[in-house]
């Protein structure tokens, strides 16, 4: 379940910032660049049990290399009122027609480097 907590996170935090700056706009201006999850990972520090209520905060930790950046987050339990787990996420940039890893587009770059 953490994978997932933190996978659907990465969505809605990647999806609400698109909104907010018209970055969707963007991405369907240059359809061949696109991105994946290259790497999550968790770090448990408490167990969540049913019935719990999670309340996840991501945000961006560092800019990659010139292909990637990277998220933070922290899963907190409303029942233990702590943080649970804590991870991360590498997104990666990649050409749709070659498959292989492209530079962060620009207006995304300068959005992150705006939020470190």
């Amino acid at each position: 379940m953490y994978v997932k907590w933190l996978e659907h996170s990465r969505i809605e935090y990647l999806r609400n910032q698109a909104v907010e700056s018209g970055l969707s706009a963007h991405a369907s201006a240059t359809s061949e660049i696109g991105s994946t999850l290259g790497h999550v990972s968790v770090r448990f520090k408490k167990p969540v049990t049913y019935p719990d209520t999670v309340h996840i905060r991501t945000r961006i930790k560092a800019l990659g290399n010139s292909s990637s950046f990277i998220l933070e987050h922290e899963i907190e339990s409303a029942k233990l009122g702590t943080v649970a787990a804590t991870g991360e996420s590498s997104i990666v940039f990649l050409n749709l027609k070659t498959g292989k890893a492209a530079p962060v587009p620009t207006p995304i770059a300068a959005q992150i480097r705006a939020k470190l």
